[in-house]
């Protein structure tokens, strides 16, 4: 087994429009998940063990899954993919899985033989200066540490976290005022073109402008491509408002595309969006189950 690890060097990515199949497969459905708050409890970060027998029976079946992330490689390694591998009936069934991480700003797939590639970095990304690195964390270790931490080390963006065990309503408090003061302080380094402040539910990001969920489905896109799958519907499930752009980029690309919604209904208030948004009873990683059961036993997939 090769040694996961994000300081693994990168592949270029592939030439646009290369395939490695003569015989394109059409498949029904493809399904893009966002992770935390999608197959995990947000807070605690459990991994749903439902939605994970769902995503391998897709698997099993020898259909794509994608999973489309703000979250960093070493996590989804650690965290995330032994609950999935434990559950497979062999490893060349994650052939068909690709993970998009860190916002679309790294990929990594796995090989026929179910071992991982390298990961592929998407090109013209911009890094935070280590002078602004160091002065967030600053500002959260001296003043939010209540309520977050520095979260997980990642080469392209910068993650304060919500501190588990922490007063969640506290916690959303504190974040709309690490915001404006991460606004300001882009602003004072002459970077607020170039980057900026994303608050999800249990993080706020400082990104180049160019990562979100948008560029993390336009690799998938390009994977499928490569790897000679073209579904004719799309799903995606999020939880966050961020996660919007998965639909929306695959929409604008040109395909049928529905979202499925499991957080706070009141995020997308006001939004008029051209596909369809299907919102669950529950909400999160059990809004993710209920949606995929009620599917199965109408035998869409």
């Amino acid at each position: 087994m090769p040694s996961y690890s994000e300081s693994t060097q990168p592949d270029e990515p592939l030439a646009a429009g290369h395939s490695k199949v003569d015989h394109p497969v059409a498949i029904s459905e493809m399904l893009f998940f966002d992770i935390d708050g999608v197959i995990t409890e947000p807070v605690t970060g459990e991994v749903e063990p439902e939605v994970v027998n769902e995503i391998v029976a897709i698997l099993e079946r020898g259909e794509p899954v994608a999973f489309n992330t703000g979250r960093g490689l070493i996590w989804v390694l650690r965290d995330i993919l032994p609950h999935f591998e434990a559950r497979i009936s062999k490893r060349s069934i994650l052939s068909r899985l690709c993970i998009v991480y860190q916002k679309g700003a790294f990929q990594v797939t796995f090989d026929e033989k179910g071992e991982q590639e390298k990961p592929v970095v998407a090109p013209g990304i911009a890094l935070l200066p280590n002078s602004l690195r160091e002065e967030v964390l600053q500002l959260i270790t001296t003043k939010y540490s209540e309520t977050m931490f520095p979260g997980e080390e990642k080469e392209a963006l910068l993650s304060p976290q919500f501190k588990p065990g922490a007063d969640f309503a506290q916690y959303k408090a504190d974040q709309a005022k690490l915001v404006d003061e991460l606004q300001a302080m882009l602003q004072r380094y002459g970077l607020d073109d170039q980057f900026r402040v994303d608050a999800t539910r249990i993080a706020t990001d400082i990104e180049d402008r160019h990562l979100g969920k948008a560029l993390g489905a336009q690799r998938v896109l390009e994977w499928l491509k490569e790897q000679g799958f073209q579904p004719k519907y799309f799903i995606t499930f999020g939880d966050s408002k961020s996660d919007v752009d998965m639909a929306e980029e695959i929409f604008r690309q040109g395909f049928p595309v529905e979202l499925v919604f499991v957080g706070e209904k009141g995020q997308l208030q006001g939004m008029q969006l051209p596909f369809p948004v299907s919102f669950t009873q529950a909400f999160c990683e059990k809004g993710t189950i209920e949606y995929l059961k009620n599917r199965s036993h109408k035998g869409s997939f």
